[in-house]
């Protein structure tokens, strides 16, 4: 999810909408990204399995 933001594609390249849309469509669960299949949450989870989380670091140009 980082291309485009180091500049390899820009967001807008179709490749990067089919991306999203491909992770959308298969790893979101109830509003997180997990690395399962969505549709095969219920029965998969172990426990202690996690979401990824976004994270960012800001930091000042001051």
């Amino acid at each position: 999810m980082l291309i485009p933001q180091v500049g390899f594609l820009p967001a807008s390249d179709p490749r990067m909408q089919g991306t999203i849309e491909a992770i959308q469509e298969n790893l979101v669960y109830e509003g997180f990204v997990y690395r399962f299949k969505s549709t095969h949450k219920e029965q998969h989870l172990t426990e202690g399995e996690g979401a990824f989380i976004v994270c960012c670091f800001g930091w000042s140009t001051l």
